[in-house]
């Protein structure tokens, strides 16, 4: 069965560059570029896609791991989703403003944190007449492990002279 959205319809409306951010976003650029397989699967099982916002990323490595920490598809719970790597995500809906967060559960390096879902809109790949529900947020779900990553490449830099060589960094 296909997840209904989180959002409302005039919000998924009102998002009109939500789809050019999502798409081109470096988490989901990564999903579809490097794992065609795992993208295949998500619309074929009807997965949601938490997209964090491309600024939110900035200096972030993409990983597969960080991919699949954003990768949700439903429980038999109410309102709770489990990522492709097996962590627990639970949709918190305000029903006074009508506004949609995700918080990091079980599993999560930091239990917790929580992201603004901004939009949703519908992607469909070039061989397939089946979306892929996309969902924009504030941040990434493991926003923490992100600025830990941060923090350590800066007293890298400012301590020792120089990245090793192990750690790569884009800036923004």
């Amino acid at each position: 069965a296909r997840a209904r959205g989180w959002v409302s319809e005039q919000r998924q409306r009102s998002a009109g560059s939500m789809d050019d951010d999502a798409a081109g976003s470096p988490l989901f650029t990564y999903l579809r570029t490097k794992l065609p397989d795992l993208l295949e699967r998500a619309v074929f099982e009807g997965w949601k896609v938490a997209v964090p916002q491309a600024s939110s990323l900035r200096g972030a490595a993409i990983s597969q791991a960080l991919v699949e920490s954003h990768l949700l598809r439903q429980t038999a719970i109410r309102d709770e989703w489990k990522t492709a790597n097996g962590r627990t995500v639970v949709v918190v809906k305000d029903p006074g403003s009508g506004s949609v967060r995700l918080t990091a559960g079980r599993g999560f390096p930091v239990q917790g944190n929580t992201v603004s879902v901004l939009a949703e809109d519908l992607w469909y790949g070039p061989s397939s007449d089946q979306g892929l529900q996309l969902v924009s947020v504030s941040e990434p779900l493991e926003k923490d492990s992100l600025s830990t990553l941060n923090s350590y490449a800066t007293t890298v830099l400012e301590g020792e002279g120089g990245l090793p060589q192990n750690a790569y960094l884009r800036g923004g």
